[in-house]
């Protein structure tokens, strides 16, 4: 990538930035965000020989997905901006739950109690329990027990697809292993054991305690599952 502008000694910085923390970590994520705010607040993707944001993201040097770059930007100005948390308060916190506490705080003003409280409960409880008190506080019933992720897919048939799914990784957030998560039924949606996705338990749970939220925050990854499926000379390897 070409330095192009007298603002090469900052976008320089910028981009060592993203190359280092990127997909290394919970502890990346909140860095990543903060540089991919700055470089879009200050416009040095222009500096590297980009047009946009979206421009720079695509550079095979930087490949984020759009996605991804959107969720960290928006956690860390919602977060340190907005709410005034302390970096070091969400450092160790799971970026997924970060994310999922967004309904829960967006109401709250900077140096609300409960934006401590429920940091903490993000940072100390179980996936369930936490779940569960997100439920709770939506006025939901607790979330069911999933089963073992060995037992997860018994009854699911061994098809090509099945099989790739189940070896693939979580289309979310690429951890691995995963379970074989099932859409409901719709009307032309093809056989049954074609309409699932690879998460991982982490998601899985999520995706089963709000669904709709899960799925409208996440459509985008979830939709490039299916599509690298479907299109022709795709390249998968978020998936391989």
């Amino acid at each position: 990538m070409k330095i192009t502008s007298s603002l090469s000694d900052e976008a320089f910085a910028a981009y060592s930035e993203v190359r280092k923390y990127k997909n290394i970590g919970n502890y990346s994520a909140i860095q990543l965000g903060k540089s991919l705010l700055d470089i879009q607040k200050r416009k040095l993707y222009k500096a590297m020989g980009h047009p946009t944001l979206a421009s720079f993201l695509a550079d095979p040097d930087v490949a984020i997905p759009r996605p991804t770059a959107y969720l960290y930007k928006s956690l860390v100005d919602f977060y340190l901006n907005h709410l005034g948390v302390e970096e070091d308060d969400i450092i160790e916190v799971d970026i997924t739950r970060l994310r999922d506490l967004l309904p829960v705080l967006r109401p709250c003003e900077k140096g609300a109690p409960m934006i401590e409280q429920w940091i903490a409960k993000a940072a100390t409880l179980s996936k369930k329990d936490f779940v569960d008190e997100l439920r709770e506080h939506f006025g939901r019933e607790p979330l069911g027990t999933l089963p073992a992720m060995e037992d997860a897919d018994e009854t699911i048939s061994e098809t090509p697809y099945v099989s790739r799914a189940k070896v693939a990784a979580c289309c979310v957030c690429g951890n691995r292993p995963v379970d074989f998560h099932h859409f409901p039924k719709t009307k032309g949606a093809g056989a049954e054991d074609e309409r699932g996705i690879p998460l991982c338990r982490g998601c899985h749970i999520q995706f089963h305690a709000h669904p709709k939220d899960f799925f409208w925050m996440n459509r985008n990854n979830i939709m490039e599952w299916f599509y690298k499926l479907i299109l022709p000379g795709s390249n998968n390897e978020r998936n391989a």
